[in-house]
């Protein structure tokens, strides 16, 4: 599900925007406190149901037009609540109204206001068993409460004739955000409180080794399922064999495809995939059994094409970068390796900020951005060479190709932009 157009009014009571997206990738431009940051903010909360972000943002209107046919609105107005409505009248209660419209013209809605919230965390006071108060609601505490708390939502959606159907249609806007805070410290974990209960924890913050460790965990995964699936094939082969169920193959398209596997296999065991298989020459006494044999490493080879494809991507990527002295490798145990030109393994909290950077980057563009979903990047150009900028919306369009996706960058930088000046939508443009 792509965007085809949206539309921002009265973002921070000042500025009106109604931006279209004509490729895969769009590029926002203008100075600090024009709202570029924001922008990406309110897809991503959209794409995460973190629907009281939107409580507390300054706008009048917002609507997104999907390519599936589908929209979604979004109004906010102040409310001079009656007694007989509130259970405490309340001047200036907020409402935020919520609105998908699907392609036959369906349409479910969704509200938050001062009243649902009250009832829903007396609602989670009870069901927890304990009091949470009521008097922080236009507190950060309770923003982050509610993003850590997915009821919430659901009670007041039970509120409503079509609330559960507006979380279920919500959750098929996919996005990944990668905000301009990348380089992280050490893990942190800060204590939420409310009221005199402690009620939470929220952990904070990342490390390039944990990002490592996913790739790790990816590569192990795949690693497995391969294994799972060559052995199932095995059991499964005397009888392709016997019952004569493969392609039979001529010397040369035998050697072709040997050929072609072989470098397969080089490059999956390359990457930790597999170890290395050398696939035997062709023999007229055996080419039965061979056929049946070549066929089956093909099959098995397939399972492993999506991950290898994004490995392979991820490396070049990173080898078009050049780093200094230095060579990045994958393993199933270290998940990413980096040795230095006199073959010393060296941490990766030991690269400079700007190759910790890239390798951060690339982890969530290559392996958490999905296939048809929305990528949003906040300053990508933080902590790269200028050369390496100039490279960035070259590697972006090679990700889009491979995930068919879609993505919206803001930016101050002319070495990110490069000749797309076409590709740009300058904020100052339209604001009034």
């Amino acid at each position: 599900m792509k965007i085809s157009k949206f539309e921002i009014v009265g973002l921070f009571g000042r500025y009106n925007y109604c931006i279209s997206l004509e490729s895969s990738y769009l590029i926002l431009t203008g100075p600090n406190g024009y709202g570029k940051t924001t922008i990406l903010k309110i897809l991503n909360a959209f794409s995460k149901s973190d629907l009281f972000f939107f409580y507390y943002l300054s706008f009048q209107s917002i609507k997104l037009w999907l390519t599936d046919g589908c929209s979604l609105y979004v109004t906010s107005k102040n409310l001079i609540a009656e007694s007989e409505v509130q259970d405490t009248p309340n001047d200036g209660d907020r409402e935020i109204e919520f609105k998908w419209i699907n392609a036959d013209h369906t349409e479910c809605r969704f509200v938050i206001n001062n009243r649902f919230i009250q009832k829903a965390i007396r609602s989670i006071g009870y069901y927890e068993g304990r009091r949470l108060g009521t008097d922080n609601i236009s507190s950060k505490d309770f923003l982050d409460f509610t993003k850590r708390n997915p009821r919430m939502l659901q009670i007041i959606a039970r509120e409503q004739t079509n609330g559960n159907a507006f979380l279920l249609q919500i959750k098929s806007f996919e996005a990944v955000f990668i905000e301009a805070q990348r380089i992280f410290k050490p893990k942190a974990t800060k204590h939420i409180n409310f009221g005199e209960n402690e009620y939470a924890t929220l952990t904070l913050n990342y490390t390039i080794d944990e990002i490592a460790e996913q790739i790790k965990n990816i590569i192990h995964k795949a690693k497995y399922d391969f294994l799972s699936f060559s052995q199932e094939k095995d059991n499964q082969f005397i009888n392709k064999l016997l019952n004569d169920t493969f392609s039979h193959l001529s010397q040369q398209e035998y050697e072709e495809k040997r050929n072609s596997l072989n470098e397969k296999s080089r490059e999956l065991s390359s990457f930790d995939l597999i170890d290395n298989v050398v696939i035997p020459e062709y023999s007229d006494d055996h080419k039965n059994e061979l056929a049946a044999y070549i066929q089956d490493i093909s099959e098995k080879f397939e399972k492993l094409e999506d991950i290898c494809g994004k490995l392979k991507l991820f490396s070049d990527i990173i080898e078009r970068k050049e780093f200094v002295a230095k060579k990045v490798s994958f393993s199933v145990e270290k998940g990413i390796r980096v040795q230095t030109e006199d073959l010393k393994w060296i941490s990766l909290s030991d690269l400079s900020s700007g190759e910790q950077n890239i390798i951060i980057m690339l982890y969530y563009l290559v392996f958490e951005f999905g296939r048809n979903k929305l990528l949003l990047i906040d300053e990508p150009e933080i902590s790269l060479h200028v050369a390496w900028q100039f490279q960035y919306i070259d590697d972006l369009e090679r990700i889009l190709n491979l995930t068919e996706g879609q993505a919206i960058i803001a930016t101050h930088s002319p070495q990110i932009i490069g000749e797309r000046w076409d590709k740009c939508f300058d904020l100052t443009s339209q604001c009034k």
